[in-house]
């Protein structure tokens, strides 16, 4: 990526995480299906770079950043206290998006994606969703999530899953340098748990 292009990318990218930030802390919500919308909606966006003088978006850092955003909306950040159900309505439509967007993440992967660091990190975050964290919650997988519900809610109210999320991002940074441009996801997701965690937001 040249100097220039990489130059506006990151002013861009600033600019659309300054949007975010003050449309987050104006207008949003504490609605599980409303901030993981919003955060795709950033993900999407923010996908599109600018590489020898085009636009055109990037397919493996929006799978990245939309697989993260069903980890870190996870159930687990409201566990560790008491919150409104009215926080989880919808919360189908958030299954729903969840199985649609890795459906067409492991068509793309399987088909046209070579990057086996990313194919890790899809098929662990899926494994960690649909067995640990039993988004689907599934009978038999019940005991299996019950046990991790504690290390999992601690994760979350620590802020940790999202200093590992920073952490992977620079492991991919060491394979494509491109994936440096998605720092802003990671500091809107910082913002959203702040406000999250101090229920700062009205409730829907």
């Amino acid at each position: 990526m040249k100097k220039i292009d990489l130059i506006l990318n990151i002013l861009i990218k600033l600019i659309l995480l300054a949007i975010f930030v003050l449309f987050s802390f104006y207008k949003l919500k504490i609605n599980i299906l409303v901030i993981t919308m919003t955060l795709l909606v950033f993900s999407f966006i923010n996908s599109f770079i600018i590489k020898n003088k085009k636009i055109s978006i990037d397919v493996e850092i929006f799978i990245f950043q939309a697989a993260s955003v069903f980890y870190l909306e996870r159930r687990a950040n409201f566990k560790w206290r008491e919150v409104p159900e009215r926080i989880f309505d919808n919360y189908g439509y958030v299954k729903v998006l969840f199985i649609l967007v890795f459906i067409l993440t492991f068509i793309y992967l399987c088909i046209r994606n070579e990057n086996k660091l990313l194919k890790k990190y899809v098929y662990s975050i899926f494994f960690i969703l649909v067995i640990i964290e039993n988004i689907f919650e599934i009978g038999i997988i019940y005991t299996i999530s019950l046990l991790f519900s504690i290390p999992s809610t601690v994760l979350s109210y620590t802020r940790i899953d999202i200093a590992v999320m920073g952490i992977v991002i620079f492991l991919f940074i060491k394979k494509e340098k491109k994936f440096f441009l998605i720092y802003n996801f990671v500091i809107l997701c910082l913002f959203v748990r702040y406000m999250t965690a101090n229920l700062v937001w009205g409730i829907l």
